[in-house]
């Protein structure tokens, strides 16, 4: 089963519509222009090459980048990008590793992600 045709990002309290722009196998794009940013969300699944415990690894990765381009020539642009990677044996259970998955986004609160931002360790 795949992802919809679109998928909503919230910032803000802002959805953002992004719309689905390329699927080639085990990858989907999506993108949204703005009139003064874009924003972008690239999922990809693959089976990792690397062989652990004589079985190979599954690897499933998002990335969501958001440009804000330059307003003038001597302003600048920004570029913000956020990923992240779930990697299991194929031998785990998926309803076990999705719990410790879902626990560790769960951790990506506000205020941690302040303190990463704030260079707390």
């Amino acid at each position: 089963m795949a992802f919809g045709d679109t998928i909503t990002i919230t910032i803000n309290s802002v959805a953002k519509v992004l719309n689905k722009i390329n699927q080639d196998g085990y990858t989907s794009e999506y993108l949204l222009r703005d009139t003064d940013r874009e924003f972008s969300l690239t999922i990809r699944n693959s089976r990792d090459k690397t062989v652990v415990n004589g079985f190979r690894q599954e690897r499933h990765y998002v990335t969501f980048s958001e440009t804000i381009y330059a307003v003038t020539d001597v302003s600048p642009q920004y570029v913000r990008v956020m990923s992240g990677t779930i990697l299991y044996d194929k031998t785990d259970t998926k309803a076990s590793a999705l719990l410790s998955f879902v626990g560790f986004v769960d951790f990506l609160t506000s205020a941690n992600m302040g303190k990463m931002l704030d260079f707390e360790s």
